[in-house]
């Protein structure tokens, strides 16, 4: 989709309160989100119909509602901790970051000058947190 027509549908959706950038008064929090009376009525009708046609429509699918924060001890055992992460190059010529198993179908858009990709390095996706 071309960013002219995105940031046309980002704005109608501010101008008829169906959604705004999470503390946007403050600067914004990257891909974070508030919705307005109908975005957050249009959201839960998303929501139900996905369950609908995932869950309720099969017999071998069950739906649960798990906490999102748990102790470290719980990452550690499903191997999040040691496993999850993705490998990263940077290019140094126009400074972006691309996902190294990626690169074939993500070519660097400065490849006309000569693309330079650092060393592939772990990424790691967990972020540390504090609850209470």
């Amino acid at each position: 989709m071309p960013a002219k027509d995105l940031e046309q549908i980002v704005n109608l959706a501010k101008r008829r309160g169906f959604a705004f950038p999470s503390a946007e008064i403050y600067g914004g929090f990257r891909s974070s989100y508030d919705y307005g009376p109908l975005g957050a009525l249009m959201l839960r009708n998303v929501k139900d119909a996905w369950v609908r046609a995932v869950v309720q429509m099969r017999s071998d699918v069950v739906l649960i509602d798990a906490a999102i924060l748990n102790p470290p001890q719980t990452f550690e055992a499903s191997g999040h901790l040691a496993n999850f992460s993705d490998p990263l190059v940077d290019c140094t010529v126009c400074k972006r970051r691309f996902r190294a198993d990626q690169l074939e179908q993500r070519d660097c858009p400065e490849k006309m000058k000569g693309c330079q990709f650092t060393e592939a390095r772990a990424f790691n996706l967990m972020f540390k947190t504090h609850a209470g």
